[in-house]
């Protein structure tokens, strides 16, 4: 007589592990996606660049609320697109938002992307050397207080090229007075980020 309490084996053999739910193809997908891109970016910087965008106002932030659009887009070897989108809060944060996208078409690009994006701020053609300079120093200047940039601004960097490799010459400031200053939607909200910092971590930890 056979033991009730044994599980029956399925037709391949082997027997069913309790607890275990089947992964569903989409989300296979999106992880075999992540992963491809992953390795597609681990080669971004050796592409050459197709164009950079750059918002206006980054020439004086204090006046143009501090938000710049930056993109720089490069052609891959299978002559598709990928493109880096950073949004440079050179007032404060720093890096407040990034994303990257790779495998475009190049009518992809110029119809849906390129058109998303200079529908959300007016961008114009500019150096190479731009980007990079509003890029890198606006990581500087928020490490220098303590403000980390957004979390998917890793990979967006992998379409940057290496510090160095451009000039530094544009007249670019962050901040009020070398201070970093968030600007809320809400009048009299501005927010002064090292006063904050010193109430939170004290005068020492503050300045540390």
């Amino acid at each position: 007589m056979q033991d009730k309490s044994t599980p029956k084996s399925s037709k391949s053999g082997k027997t069913p592990q309790a607890g275990r739910k089947p992964i569903s193809q989409r989300t296979r997908k999106t992880a075999t996606t992540a992963t491809s891109q992953r390795i597609i970016l681990t080669e971004g910087q050796s592409w050459p660049i197709y164009e950079c965008l750059i918002g206006p106002g980054w020439q004086n932030p204090a006046q143009s609320g501090g938000l710049v659009m930056a993109v720089i887009t490069r052609a891959q070897p299978n002559k598709r697109f990928a493109v880096a989108n950073f949004l440079v809060d050179m007032l404060g944060r720093g890096i407040k938002n990034a994303y990257v996208k790779t495998n475009l078409l190049p009518d992809t690009y110029v119809a849906t992307e390129r058109a998303y994006l200079t529908n959300q701020m007016s961008l114009t053609t500019c150096e190479p050397a731009l980007i990079h300079q509003i890029v890198y120093q606006a990581i500087d200047f928020a490490d220098e207080h303590r403000l980390r940039p957004h979390v998917d601004y890793a990979q967006a960097a992998h379409l940057l090229s290496p510090r160095g490799t451009y000039p530094e010459t544009y007249p670019i400031t962050f901040g009020i007075d070398g201070r970093p200053l968030i600007i809320s939607n809400t009048p009299g909200d501005d927010t002064d980020i090292p006063t904050i910092l010193t109430d939170l971590l004290g005068p020492d930890r503050a300045k540390a």
